[in-house]
């Protein structure tokens, strides 16, 4: 771990990720009516997009069912909201596509992958977590 390895990545919801989800739903509503389906098939395919979007704006608070990422001297630590907790050896970053990270947590023959969008934490929290994962580049699995 590096020197001033202690920090707390708070993961509340990410209005990047609800700006996503409205610019597809409302690009998949244009096409479908825009399509030469008859009025019935436009109905019945409309039914589960919006179903899709009532769900998701309904459960948008639960930022995939994390709560918080920490690390301490040792081990990372990711808190579900429920109060679960999951212990971690190692954290690298699979992806970084400028809009979202693709964060590998690793511990001996489990591994578990996260989604963090750049909204969630800070340019701080970014940085650290880029240098941490290049110097940690080894992970076991």
């Amino acid at each position: 771990m590096l020197p001033s390895s202690n920090i707390k990545i708070t993961l509340n919801p990410s209005q990047d990720l609800s700006k996503c989800n409205f610019i597809l739903h409302l690009t998949a509503g244009i096409l479908l009516l825009q399509s030469s389906l008859p009025t019935l098939w436009i109905g019945l395919l409309s039914l589960p997009l919006l179903l899709s979007i009532f769900f998701f704006y309904k459960n948008r608070h639960s930022s995939f069912g994390y709560k918080q990422l920490s690390c301490d001297e040792k081990q990372w630590l990711l808190e579900y909201i429920d109060g679960r907790q999951l212990k971690m050896d190692h954290i690298h970053i699979n992806f970084d596509g400028g809009f979202f990270l693709l964060l590998l947590l690793t511990r001996e023959k489990t591994k578990k992958q996260i989604i963090i969008f750049n909204d969630q934490i800070t340019n701080k929290q970014h940085r650290f977590l880029k240098i941490h994962s290049r110097i940690t580049r080894k992970h076991p699995l």
